[in-house]
């Protein structure tokens, strides 16, 4: 979807049509995610797939499915299986409590 969305867009520095999207790390189910040129590996912006808690600096996503599973009596292991299953790298408990 993002390559086809930015297939027209030319880099400033090396003036390729090769920007693309990366994910450069992933924070539980946040990822940092950067446009990067192909060519000349200029990097424009980066950001995260999910806003901080201003107090806490944790991700709202991973709060979220963390209160979802315990709403429900389940834990952290519940969600680590949630996370296996789907194929998604299971989340540490530093990032939620």
């Amino acid at each position: 979807m993002w390559s086809s969305l930015l297939k027209e867009v030319s880099c400033n520095k090396c003036e390729s049509k090769t920007l693309n999207v990366h994910v450069k790390g992933s924070y539980g189910f946040s990822h940092n995610i950067a446009i990067i040129c192909e060519t000349c590996q200029h990097q424009y912006n980066s950001t995260f797939s999910s806003e901080r808690e201003v107090s806490s600096r944790k991700f709202d996503v991973n709060n979220k499915f963390f209160k979802a599973f315990l709403s429900i009596g389940k834990g952290h292991a519940a969600l680590e299986t949630f996370s296996m299953i789907l194929g998604i790298p299971a989340m540490d408990e530093e990032f939620v409590t």
